[in-house]
């Protein structure tokens, strides 16, 4: 299948009746476009700033949808094992059963992470590995481009931030 190149101007129910697995991105991005009343009249860019996404973040859901060939679109969070079993460690020792994981920041030296029991206002909330995260804008961003890694050292561990 060729990958499509969407510019935002197509209607969101025409784009989900021709490429189902579009919900799968558009959920990704914290849109439930599927059981949206308004699929069939709102762009996908009209839907996207109503739920107040920026730019950039239209812009990489643009190209997942785009990239859409049977497979399944990029995860909102990537992560190692080691970071995954880190924060479930965590979130026990924390009691904090309930709560997703909060990231907020733009890059490495001002990611933010802290389990909280419901998100703050303006965050997406999305599920992967196991773990309930709220995302900020600028963390869904970020995380396009990041994975969050757990290393251990002798002093105790840290979660860090390569490139994918």
């Amino acid at each position: 299948m060729m990958a499509r190149k969407y510019d935002g101007s197509e209607i969101i129910g025409e784009v989900l009746a021709d490429t189902p697995e579009a919900q799968d991105v558009f959920a990704a991005y914290g849109l439930s476009c599927s059981t949206c009343a308004l699929n069939g009249i709102d762009s996908i860019n009209e839907g996207a700033k109503l739920h107040g996404m920026e730019d950039q973040e239209v812009k990489l859901m643009l190209e997942d949808l785009g990239s859409l060939s049977g497979e399944k679109p990029r995860k909102p969070v990537n992560m190692t094992e080691a970071a995954r079993v880190a924060l479930l460690l965590h979130k026990a020792e924390m009691d904090v059963e309930d709560a997703g994981l909060y990231i907020d920041g733009k890059n490495p030296e001002t990611i933010f992470l802290d389990f909280t029991e419901a998100p703050p206002a303006g965050c997406t909330v999305t599920f992967c590995d196991g773990l309930q995260f709220f995302l900020t804008s600028s963390a869904q961003v970020f995380l396009r481009s990041h994975s969050i890694d757990f290393e251990e050292s002798e002093t105790g561990g840290a979660f860090v931030f390569p490139l994918l």
